[in-house]
């Protein structure tokens, strides 16, 4: 059984007393990988750059991003074949917001990294036509009714 990602969670996720973060060069380097990824996340060097971009903000001493533990579950079990991507988004999303906004709330910080989220989907499915996930098409259709801050609410995120 492969722990990395368990491991990875709950570095993630560990604290909950937030203080604001400071923005760094290297935490702006963060914010441009993942708008460089959310463009392309099946691009091969977009998508290993997020990858060790969530491995240093994991290892992070000074920043501590605040997620959902719930969305990040559907995220993670999700069966569509892209969810490693947009599992990445979701995470990448999340400190994005809090590295550009220098906040920590749950809802602000949730609903940026689902409009990550989001903006990596379709960015899949000008790709690839057919990959479409009817849990992503679902949020889309949240987004497009201004809905997705009741849904974060709805899944409890604290």
């Amino acid at each position: 059984m492969n722990l990395g990602p368990l491991i990875l969670l709950a570095a993630l996720l560990t604290t909950t007393l937030q203080t604001p973060p400071t923005p760094s060069p290297e935490h702006k380097h963060w914010a441009e990988v993942t708008h460089k990824f959310e463009t392309d996340p099946l691009d091969e060097d977009a998508a290993h750059d997020a990858a060790l971009v969530v491995s240093d903000i994991a290892i992070s001493n000074d920043f501590h991003v605040v997620m959902c533990r719930e969305l990040y579950a559907d995220f993670d079990e999700s069966d569509y074949h892209y969810h490693a991507p947009i599992r990445l988004l979701y995470m990448l999303g999340a400190a994005t917001y809090q590295v550009e906004s220098g906040k920590t709330d749950n809802e602000g910080t949730n609903l940026y990294a689902l409009h990550s989220v989001l903006k990596g989907y379709a960015a899949i499915l000008r790709a690839k036509p057919d990959a479409h996930d009817k849990k992503l098409d679902e949020l889309g259709k949240l987004d497009a009714k201004n809905k997705l801050a009741d849904y974060i609410t709805k899944k409890n995120c604290k």
